[in-house]
């Protein structure tokens, strides 16, 4: 378990509020003896009562308490990176960018300290893998969180810690997580870390760090280049209490800091950037609420973007024939194969004509292969379709491959010869009969041969 991965055990009140300083220009890092004393001053007093147990966490509908969770990035410099900086300098600008359909349903974390692997694992890899492939299977973010909270509910996380168990591991899709959206105790199966497996990020990048006046354009150039962002941001009370509202711009005087927070943002606008947030359907405007620009330049701590390029590859699939053309009652053999980057394997497969009818259907191994023919001078055209190997919906259909079955042409009609000088001008028309297929040319024979 390397640097990022090791648990903080100090209690969520503490360890959340000692992090950052409070002014609105503060990155909130400490640092030396200060931050050494306020660590070991919060391992000695952790109270019994802050952890949430599984079974409270699951029922986040019964408290009026939010998980919040998001612990800062070690080892960042405040400013604007070099990738945000190229990105602004390279990407046109819109007045707004919406990438939001490529994401999951709103999420609720309960009261668990666990936003960001909501942020990272459920909302952010998910989208990767709809915009990529059209799949539309939800993550797990408890197989994240788990393996980061060492069964402490409120020990939080930070960005660096979910990216580096989705690079090196990946993330379980959660209709194979039984352990559910609100367990932090129970650590992933081994089936279940072979199951993440093919769904690794492959790199992470950093946007900004810190409160900085350039935090607008380095959101608004990754979305407007097509790449959503990951915030991390302080919750005051208009942002913790928004129900049935939508837009949080800078705190007021005298509001309560709660902590910090990760989000994922697919989208803008000239008012600020939206925010699917992991607080159910009734905060907000159904889960999703505006940050204003202001608050991002004055208030936003770090901001981040993910890849899973080369991972991710969408359904393909593809059909070959023996022969394109054929005598008649001859047999042809049509072979469709998929690719896919993680399966599931066996696919299914199903090969058609150009009338609808079925050559051939296939639920088991990774080719399909079907033996077509026709006694009667006529093309057809096939195509494949492959989808799931439980016979679910397509996923991708090949080209089209035209088979003609003929018989030989009748023969050239009308044909005059007119002798030259040891040659022959030699005339004709079109046989009566192509025999099925059109005629490609004509060979003429002298008799006797010496032309």
């Amino acid at each position: 378990m390397g640097p990022w991965l090791q648990p903080r055990r100090v209690a969520a009140e503490s360890l959340f509020k000692t992090q950052r300083r409070r002014s609105p220009g503060a990155i909130g890092r400490l640092s030396g003896l200060a931050a050494a004393t306020v660590l070991a001053i919060g391992l000695t007093v952790i109270p019994a009562g802050s952890l949430v147990s599984p079974a409270t966490a699951a029922n986040p509908t019964n408290s009026a308490t939010h998980g919040l969770g998001l612990l800062p990035t070690p080892g960042l410099t405040k400013g604007i990176s070099a990738a945000a900086v190229h990105l602004e300098q390279t990407t046109a600008l819109p007045a707004s960018v919406d990438l939001s359909a490529w994401a999951p349903p709103v999420g609720d974390q309960g009261q668990v300290g666990s936003c960001g692997s909501w942020a990272t694992g459920y909302y952010y890899r998910y989208w990767l893998r709809n915009h990529a492939t059209g799949e539309t299977a939800t993550f797990a973010p408890m197989y994240l969180y788990s393996q980061i909270a060492d069964g402490n509910a409120m020990a939080g996380s930070s960005y660096s810690n979910n990216f580096a168990i989705m690079e090196s591991q990946g993330i379980d899709h959660e209709v194979d997580y039984p352990q559910g959206d609100y367990d932090y105790t129970d650590q992933p199966t081994s089936a279940e870390v072979t199951a993440a497996a093919p769904y690794k990020i492959t790199s992470y990048t950093n946007l900004f760090f810190g409160t900085n006046s350039g935090n607008q354009a380095a959101v608004e150039a990754s979305i407007a280049a097509g790449i959503p962002v990951l915030l991390g941001i302080p919750v005051y009370d208009n942002f913790y209490h928004d129900f049935g509202q939508s837009f949080v711009d800078v705190p007021s005087k005298g509001m309560k800091d709660w902590g910090d927070h990760a989000v994922f943002a697919p989208k803008y606008d000239q008012t600020g950037v939206w925010i699917e947030n992991s607080w159910g359907t009734s905060w907000g405007q159904g889960g999703w609420g505006e940050l204003s620009w202001a608050f991002i330049d004055q208030y936003a701590l770090e901001g981040w973007t993910m890849s899973s390029a080369g991972n991710d590859l969408p359904w393909s699939v593809t059909l070959g024939a023996s022969a394109t053309t054929a005598a008649l009652n001859a047999s042809v053999t049509l072979t469709a194969g998929a690719n896919h980057d993680v399966g599931p394997t066996p696919y299914s497969f199903v090969i058609l004509r150009g009338d609808g009818a079925v050559m051939k259907s296939c639920r088991t191994g990774t080719t399909c292969v079907a033996t077509v023919t026709s006694g009667t001078p006529i093309s057809w055209g096939y195509t494949a379709v492959v989808g799931t190997s439980g016979g679910g919906s397509s996923q991708a259909t090949s080209g089209q491959v035209t088979v003609t079955w003929a018989t030989s042409p009748s023969a050239p009609q009308n044909v005059t010869a007119i002798a030259g000088n040891a040659s022959a001008l030699v005339s004709w028309t079109a046989p009566a009969s192509n025999g099925g297929s059109p005629i490609s040319g004509y060979t003429a024979t002298s008799s006797p041969g010496s032309l």
